[in-house]
């Protein structure tokens, strides 16, 4: 659900000139990490 809801948040606003979004994860196995990741691949450093 928090990979989701995430992922709908990033896909769906419009983010003119930000340079960097922190997102705060509560601690875990790393699946909404890792999913992110590979769905967004440019915003990996």
């Amino acid at each position: 659900m928090v990979t989701q809801a995430l992922e709908q948040l990033l896909s769906d606003t419009s983010w003119k000139d930000v340079d960097y979004l922190v997102i705060d994860l509560p601690p875990g196995t790393g699946d909404v990490q890792l999913t992110l990741a590979q769905k967004f691949p440019s915003a990996v450093p």
